[in-house]
């Protein structure tokens, strides 16, 4: 089985504390000051592939959540 972020190698990641990935999970906008504009991975502090998001105007935007 191939994990779901196996095809976004080339993307930029951000990672996520407990806070804000529990926000982005509910949908809301997260800080994002030092991440690149465009499509994002997300993951949590433990590793895990939480979202895939887009930044801009240091936010990042959920698009797709997975729960876990």
């Amino acid at each position: 089985l191939v994990p779901p972020d196996a095809a976004l190698t080339r993307w930029p990641a951000a990672q996520l504390a407990a806070p804000e990935a529990i926000r982005l999970g509910q949908g809301q906008a997260v800080p994002a000051p030092n991440a690149a504009a465009g499509p994002t991975k997300v993951y949590d502090l433990d590793g895990r592939f939480i979202a895939i998001g887009t930044v801009s105007d240091g936010l990042l935007r959920p698009d797709r959540v997975f729960h876990r």
